[in-house]
Formats: C-alpha cells, structure tokens, sequence
C-alpha cells in the first residue's frame, strides 16, 4: 500500500465512521470500533511517512 492508497483508506473510514456516529450516537460499541479501526489505519500512515522520509533528515 502507498501512502496515496492510505489517505483514500483514511478518508473514506473516516465519512464510515461520521456516518455510524450520527446513526447509532457516539457511545455505540460500533463507532468505537470504527473509531478504532481508523486509529490502526492513522498509525500505519505516519509510521509509513517517517520510513519514508527518515532519509531526508540529517
């Protein structure tokens, strides 16, 4: 997966898990969930931008 790939994956979790929240309320073990998986699809972004621009730095 690129990093273009995950910001389509982020984004379209993202409009997932706004949605769920205006259906179900925050407090719904779904959102949590949802909110869940996009927080393991935001950590594999900036883990994949720092290997990806570590090189950059001195």
């Amino acid at each position: 997966m690129n990093l273009k790939q995950i910001e389509q994956q982020i984004e379209q979790e993202r409009r997932i898990l706004n949605q769920m929240a205006e259906e179900h309320g925050m407090r719904d073990y779904r959102v949590l969930d949802q909110s869940e998986q996009l927080d393991r699809i935001l950590d594999m972004y900036f883990q994949y931008k720092d290997r990806n621009t570590n090189f950059l730095t001195p």
